[in-house]
């Protein structure tokens, strides 16, 4: 994933590593000691990171690790999140999540 002058890659053990998009060289490594399946997301200046358990993580999409948030999700998920119009979908093993503030309603045509 990246932002243009950012780039984050995810393994599936939880390990995420930020690259320089301008040399190529790794800056940071972070082990969030989670499973994570699917591909993280930026939103804004937030990279979101769902593990296997179904935590969302947010984390700084920045030159340095700082970790934002984590709240469970409620079940596991393994596909990667949607974003559209101010929201995020999410599709647990049961059901379809949507995350995101009211004020972020999609139109109507």
């Amino acid at each position: 994933m990246s932002n243009g002058e950012l780039i984050f890659v995810l393994n599936s053990a939880g390990m995420l590593t930020y690259y320089d998009a301008k040399n190529g060289g790794e800056q940071w490594d972070y082990d969030f000691d989670e499973p994570c399946n699917a591909s993280p997301s930026i939103a804004g200046n937030r990279l979101m990171l769902i593990t296997n358990k179904g935590t969302l993580i947010a984390v700084e999409a920045a030159r340095e690790f700082k970790e934002l948030a984590r709240s469970p999700i409620g079940e596991k998920v393994f596909a990667s999140p949607a974003l559209a119009q101010g929201r995020m979908f999410v599709r647990g093993i049961r059901h379809l999540i949507c995350i995101g503030a009211k004020s972020a309603a999609p139109t109507k045509p």
